[in-house]
């Protein structure tokens, strides 16, 4: 993924605070990014499809949305 135009680059790990908005720890994923290709069942996800898809992280969350669908909304371990 790709991070969206116009956010500002995220700084290192060690400058950023040490709990993000959601709880959880900040990781170097903190952000928001812009999906650049995908492969769904073993096929590759049409460019135009992929344009729709971004994925949100803030802490210990990511959220991957297609549009305004929410497909995915995990917690993770770094």
């Amino acid at each position: 993924m790709a991070r969206l135009p116009g956010l500002p680059k995220p700084e290192s790990a060690k400058d950023k605070v040490e709990s993000a908005p959601t709880g959880g720890p900040v990781t170097e994923f903190e952000g928001q990014w812009s999906l650049v290709s995908a492969v769904m069942d073993g096929k590759p996800m049409e460019e135009s499809m992929a344009k729709w898809v971004k994925r949100i992280t803030s802490g210990n969350q990511t959220t991957v949305m297609a549009g305004p669908q929410m497909m995915l909304k995990v917690e993770f371990t770094f």
